[in-house]
């Protein structure tokens, strides 16, 4: 019985943040599913690439508008209570937006996705940083990333082949059907605390919420830690949740499914950038140098990406790996962050992070249908919108200068050799929600 009780005691904890993984992992598929439905999305909603750009976007605004406000609501109720009722709302969401024929309602539901995600991840954080000891923390967030990758990966191709046999509406209802199951694992496993854990009085007790923000805000370090996540992070934005297949059907005259292909190949190389990037940096003791040169390199990946005229998919394949690779570099950041801020407002530096990432990605997002969309020529097939090379390679140039101004941040960026500014001689047990931010979307 002790045996049993021990085996138990063991795996509850791992099930604790699998089920917080899974309500990540949904949110996650919500925003990458765009990519491969877009054309299907203007065909329905009779929609260009500005509106489309605005209709998925409206997901980073809610998520950005909301990330602050969750930390606050699950640092004083019940993690599983919200976590619950955050994932039954993005179910429901996704129903309606299955079924209805209204843009308004569809941009509704895209925005409560997004509050979800806001949720989602800072419950999946809190709920390891509680179940997992200190030893198996960084395995455990690891996991729950290279969950929410897999999300991103199934979104691609696998929805692509789903929604060629049976419609994108038909599609989305299984998907809300997933969710139900998700939320069924959910309801049964997630728990608030272990039983032998002790509320340890938070770092933040004495310091209040707009006393952090407003030191963080004057940091400049944070401000470029938190441009070169965002700016490095674009090509996952627009290429890899949006605009990457219609950009390799329309131009590259590729088959939907050789499409999603290529762009998941950007989500497998984010899921082994990411761990690669950062025992680069830990075994180099060097955060700028990792940083530069991602910078520098993937500016050339981008170039032959949208520049060159690439026939072979299984070329574009690697080019859009080596791509996630490279962007996968804006990890970094958070560390970056961590060692420059004391313990105190740490999480609170990394608010500003997600929420800096969330608004370029808002603008970033429909910026790019309204550049591509700026020299259409009218041309229409089965009611979507049909744009050429030229359309798309005036858009891609936001890449580039992404990049650039990527390169800059990171030159700006102090070199803190991998060591905090204050050493601290006991470890933390829990982190606070506003220490949570330090790995982001």
């Amino acid at each position: 019985m002790t045996r049993i009780s021990s085996v138990r005691s063991t795996r509850t904890p791992w099930l604790v943040c699998l089920s917080a993984a899974l309500f990540f992992y949904y949110v996650f598929f919500q925003l990458a599913m765009f990519n491969t439905i877009s054309s299907h999305l203007m065909q329905t909603f009779n929609l260009n690439a500005t509106s489309l750009g605005y209709l998925s976007s409206s997901y980073f605004f809610a998520d950005a508008l909301l990330i602050i406000p969750a930390g606050i609501l699950l640092d004083r109720f019940s993690t599983r209570t919200i976590a619950l009722s955050m994932m039954t709302a993005c179910v429901i969401s996704t129903y309606i937006f299955s079924v209805t024929h209204s843009y308004f309602l569809a941009l509704l539901c895209r925005a409560l996705t997004g509050a979800g995600n806001a949720f989602a991840f800072l419950t999946s954080m809190q709920l390891a940083s509680r179940w997992l000891p200190p030893k198996r923390l960084a395995l455990g967030i690891g996991l729950i990333i290279t969950t929410i990758m897999l999300g991103g990966i199934v979104a691609q191709t696998p929805l692509a082949l789903l929604t060629s046999a049976i419609g994108w509406r038909s599609a989305m209802v299984i998907n809300a059907t997933l969710g139900l199951f998700f939320l069924a694992f959910m309801y049964y496993q997630l728990q608030d605390y272990p039983l032998e854990y002790h509320h340890s009085a938070t770092l933040t007790q004495n310091r209040t919420l707009f006393s952090n923000l407003k030191t963080a805000l004057k940091s400049s370090q944070n401000w470029f830690c938190a441009g070169f996540v965002a700016f490095m992070n674009l090509p996952i934005s627009l290429l890899g949740e949006l605009w990457g297949v219609m950009y390799l059907t329309q131009t590259h005259h590729l088959s939907m499914t050789t499409a999603t292909n290529i762009t998941s190949m950007m989500f497998i190389g984010m899921i082994i950038g990411s761990p690669c990037m950062g025992w680069l940096s830990d075994k180099m003791q060097r955060r700028r140098i990792p940083m530069i040169m991602s910078a520098v390199f993937i500016l050339a990946i981008v170039g032959l990406i949208a520049y060159i005229n690439i026939t072979s998919a299984i070329l574009l394949g690697s080019l859009f790996f080596i791509l996630g690779l490279l962007a996968s570099a804006q990890v970094i950041s958070y560390p970056t962050i961590a060692e420059s801020n004391s313990l105190a407002i740490t999480g609170t530096a990394m608010s500003t992070v997600a929420i800096f990432l969330n608004i370029v990605s808002f603008i970033a997002q429909p910026l790019f249908g309204w550049l591509i969309h700026l020299g259409w020529n009218g041309m229409k097939i089965n009611n979507t919108p049909i744009y050429s090379a030229a359309n798309f390679h005036l858009a891609m140039l936001l890449l580039p200068l992404a990049f650039i101004i990527s390169l800059f941040i990171a030159l700006k960026v102090k070199e803190t050799y991998c060591r905090h500014k204050n050493q601290v001689s006991e470890p933390i047990s829990e982190l606070t929600l506003n220490e949570l931010e330090l790995i982001s979307n």
